[in-house]
C-alpha cells in the first residue's frame, strides 16, 4: 500500500537536497482562509450533532435492528467465533527489473501471504477483524526481502434506529507506495474512524463520521537522496455527514460531504484543506458485484500560495464481478491528487486503472488477460495546475489458470510494464515478469 535499494547513479547530492528542504521549511505558509476555517468548524459540529442525535434517538427506540448476517458457510468455528483463513503463494518466478531502473537487475522471487478473517457476533452487534502478512523472498537481492503486515478491526452495532460503527486499522508496509516512489520503503499507517447512522425510513439513514489517518516513514528511508520521512510524514483529520441508502441487503449508497485537514510533520509546503463530495456505492460479500466505487467532485486547496488548487473530478474503484459463472472481472481505478516525495514538484494528479479478466475455457482451465495504464501529472511551484513532469505507465499481459476446486486455484501469468517520463531518462524503466501463484481457501 506504500512506497530496496536504488542504483547510486540515481542519487542527487545530499547537501543540495538538504539546503533545498531547509529553504522550503523557512518559508512559512500563508494563513488559512477564514472562510475555510469556518466551513471546517461547521462540518465538525454538524458531524458531532449527527452522531449525538443518532445515539440519543437509538437509546429511546425499542425496535431492534440486527446487523447484516454473516455467511453461513464459515469454514471454521470456535464457539461463536467464525474463522475464515486463507493462504496464497504468489508472484513465484522471475522479475527482470527488481529496482524499476533503466539498468535492469533480474532475480527470482516469491511471496507467502497468509490471512485470517474472524467474525464475532455480540448480541445484535458484530466484531470483524482481518489480519494479513506478506513474506517476500528474493534469491540474490536480499535488500528487497521484507515482511509486511496489516490488522483491521470493525465494530457494527445494531440497536433500534441507530447503528453506531467504528473501525481501527494498522499497516506496517515494506512495499512501493504507487508509481511515484520506486523504493520498497518501511512505513507505518494507521486509521481510526467512528460514526453512526440514524434510520429515517427502512432504506434511508442520516450518517456521519470522524476519521484520523496517520502516515509515517522510517527515518533511514531515502529515495533519490530524499528523506521520505521528512517529506511525507503526515496526519489527516476529517469529518463527514450525509445520507445512506440501503438499496438491497447487499448494496448501499452513501452520499456525504467530507472535509479534510492534511498536515505534514516536517514539510508544511504540502499542507492542504480538502472538500469532497463523491457518493460511494458499496457491494458487500455475497452480491453479484463485490467491492465499492465512488466518483464526484473535490476542491483541494494547498495552504501555500505557490501551489495551485485543484477543483475537479475524482474517482476510486475497486470491484470484482462474475458473469454467468464463466467470466470473472477484477478492476481497480483512481483519479485523484497525490503527494510526491519531490519538494520541487510536491503534488501530482494520478489517473488510470488496471483490469484482470479470467475466462473459463474448458473444464477447470481459464484464460487470463491483464491490462493497465497510469498517468501522472506533476505540480510545480508557482506554476499552473499540474503543469510539470508527466509520466505514463502501461502494463499488458496474460496467462492461464486452473481452478482445481472451489478452494484451490493455480495461475501462471506473463506481463510487461513500462514507464516513460518526459522529465528524466533515469525515471524510465521496463520490466517483464513470469509469475505463478497458488491460492487456497478452506
Amino acid at each position: 500500500m506504500f512506497p530496496g535499494s536504488v542504483n547510486p547513479a540515481r542519487f542527487v547530492t545530499e547537501g543540495a537536497k538538504l539546503q533545498a528542504r531547509a529553504g522550503s521549511a523557512a518559508r512559512r505558509p500563508a494563513p488559512i482562509d477564514c472562510r475555510e476555517a469556518t466551513v471546517s468548524r461547521m462540518m465538525t459540529r454538524l458531524c458531532a450533532i449527527t452522531i449525538a442525535l443518532a445515539v440519543i434517538w437509538g437509546s429511546r427506540s425499542a425496535a431492534a435492528q440486527a446487523v447484516e448476517a454473516t455467511r453461513p458457510d464459515s469454514p471454521l468455528l470456535m464457539g461463536p467465533l467464525q474463522l475464515f483463513p486463507s493462504l496464497t503463494l504468489r508472484d513465484i518466478g522471475i522479475d527482470s527489473n527488481v529496482y524499476n531502473e533503466s539498468v535492469r537487475h533480474e532475480d527470482f522471487t516469491y511471496t507467502v501471504s497468509p490471512t485470517l478473517k474472524t467474525v464475532l457476533p455480540i448480541g445484535e452487534s458484530r466484531l470483524t477483524t482481518r489480519g494479513a502478512l506478506d513474506f517476500r523472498y528474493f534469491q540474490t537481492h536480499k535488500d528487497q526481502q521484507s515482511t509486511s503486515g496489516s490488522l483491521n478491526t470493525q465494530l457494527e452495532v445494531g440497536s433500534g434506529r441507530v447503528r453506531p460503527f467504528g473501525t481501527a486499522g494498522l499497516v506496517r508496509s515494506h512495499e512501493r507506495g504507487g508509481y511515484d516512489i520506486d523504493r520498497r520503503a518501511y512505513s507505518l499507517a494507521s486509521q481510526v474512524k467512528a460514526g453512526a447512522s440514524l434510520a429515517l425510513t427502512p432504506v434511508t439513514s442520516i450518517t456521519g463520521w470522524i476519521v484520523r489517518e496517520s502516515t509515517r516513514f522510517d527515518r533511514l528511508e531515502l529515495f533519490d537522496g530524499v528523506s521520505l520521512s521528512q517529506q511525507l510524514d503526515r496526519v489527516t483529520r476529517g469529518t463527514a455527514t450525509g445520507l445512506r441508502f440501503d438499496l438491497t441487503p447487499f448494496t448501499s449508497v452513501t452520499s456525504a460531504i467530507e472535509v479534510e485537514k492534511i498536515r505534514f510533520a516536517h514539510a508544511p509546503l504540502r499542507d492542504a484543506n480538502s472538500f469532497r463530495f463523491a457518493p460511494i456505492v458499496q457491494f458487500t460479500k455475497g452480491a453479484i458485484i463485490e467491492g465499492q466505487a465512488s466518483a464526484g467532485f473535490r476542491d483541494f486547496r494547498p495552504i501555500d500560495p505557490r501551489l495551485a488548487p485543484y477543483r475537479g473530478f475524482v474517482a476510486s474503484v475497486t470491484m470484482a464481478f462474475t458473469v454467468r459463472n464463466v467470466t470473472h472481472v477484477e478492476t481497480q481505478a483512481t483519479h485523484d491528487v497525490q503527494f510526491s516525495y519531490d519538494d520541487s514538484q510536491p503534488l501530482y494528479l494520478g489517473a488510470g486503472g488496471r483490469v484482470v479478466v479470467s475466462q473459463r475455457v474448458a473444464g477447470p482451465f481459464e484464460a487470463i488477460a491483464i491490462g493497465g495504464r497510469q498517468r501522472l501529472r506533476y505540480q510545480t511551484l508557482d506554476g499552473l495546475s499540474f503543469d510539470g513532469r508527466r509520466e505514463n505507465v502501461t502494463s499488458t499481459g496474460g496467462g492461464i489458470g486452473i481452478r482445481a476446486n472451489e478452494h484451490l486455484r493455480f495461475t501462471l501469468t506473463v506481463d510487461r510494464e513500462r514507464r516513460l517520463s518526459n522529465g528524466s531518462a533515469l525515471r524510465d524503466y521496463e520490466r517483464r515478469r513470469v509469475f505463478g501463484s497458488v491460492s487456497f481457501t478452506p
